[in-house]
Order: structure tokens, then C-alpha cells, then sequence
């Protein structure tokens, strides 16, 4: 039982390393679909609201240990790129209260716009896992897509040269 077990996990690690875990491009340019959703203060917000900057649309969720642990690095890039025309449009996939939502928001110093999915992910975007974030151009395109833990390095250099 054990042996088989574990073959069913090598397996199911080798399908997630073939599926593209890490971050890739698009197979064809897409639109990326729009995106409407209350904020942390209940306001609707869009992802047109964005247009004419570089955003990294990062769906995550708060009982996520790897979206927990990028925290941190994502508030750097927000910080480091955000004057220069780049946002981090977070959308969190819990079904947590507004307040509880926007309690966590400020406990953990998230310094970029964060969204209410309201339990699972919008449609459009094909979710398979958290974390996971699509870059996306100021025309609107995906430009990449990070399944999995992003490479901060990485993220940054392909934002810079989108601005």
C-alpha cells in the first residue's frame, strides 16, 4: 500500500513539473478577462481599472503556506515598481468576511490592492492551484502566466522590461 502510495505521489509531482509549474507564456496572446470584485472595502474594482499599467494578478489564499510566504517579496516589488507604472492586483479565493479579509490585509502590511473572490476563483482564468498569477501588459495581455511559487527575480525583470 505504502509503495503504491508513493508512486501515485511521484506521479502526481512529474504531471505538476510537465504542467509548467513555474512561470511560462501563454501558448497564443489573450486578452486577459475582466475582473470585477469587491475590495477590502467593499468597493468594486476592476481590472480595467488598471488599464495602461503592468499588473501581476495573483490569486492566493490565506490558508496558502506558499502564498503566505511570498508576502513579503510581493510587497518589495509593489514598493520597489509601483511608481513606475506597476501594480499587484491580489485576489484573495477565501470566502472570509470583508472585515475579516481587510484584518489580514493590514496585519500582514499588504501594500497593493486586494479583491473578494468570495470563495473560489473568477471565471476565465483557469485556476488549478494557489498560488498562481498572470502578468499582465498595459495593452491588457497576458504576457505570463507563474503556477506555483513565483521567482521574484524573474517577476521583476519581466515587469521591468514591460515598462
Amino acid at each position: 500500500m505504502v509503495r503504491s502510495l508513493g508512486r501515485g505521489i511521484a506521479a502526481t509531482v512529474l504531471v505538476f513539473l510537465a504542467s509548467g509549474c513555474g512561470p511560462s507564456a501563454p501558448s497564443a496572446p489573450r486578452l486577459a478577462p475582466e475582473l470585477r470584485l469587491p475590495d477590502v472595502e467593499g468597493r468594486a474594482s476592476a481590472l480595467s481599472d488598471y488599464k495602461g499599467k503592468v499588473v501581476l494578478l495573483d490569486f492566493w489564499s490565506t490558508t496558502c503556506e506558499t502564498c503566505l510566504h511570498e508576502l513579503p517579496m510581493l510587497n518589495t516589488l509593489q514598493e520597489k515598481l509601483g511608481p513606475k507604472g506597476f501594480t499587484i492586483l491580489a485576489v484573495c479565493t477565501d470566502a472570509l468576511s470583508a472585515s475579516g479579509l481587510k484584518a489580514f490585509v493590514r496585519e500582514n502590511g499588504m501594500a497593493y490592492p486586494v479583491l473578494q473572490s468570495g470563495g473560489g476563483a473568477p471565471p476565465g482564468y483557469g485556476i488549478y492551484g494557489l498560488p498562481q498569477a498572470f502578468l499582465v501588459g498595459r495593452d491588457g495581455f497576458i504576457k505570463k502566466q507563474y503556477m506555483g511559487p513565483k521567482m521574484l527575480e524573474e517577476v521583476t525583470r519581466d515587469a521591468i522590461k514591460e515598462l
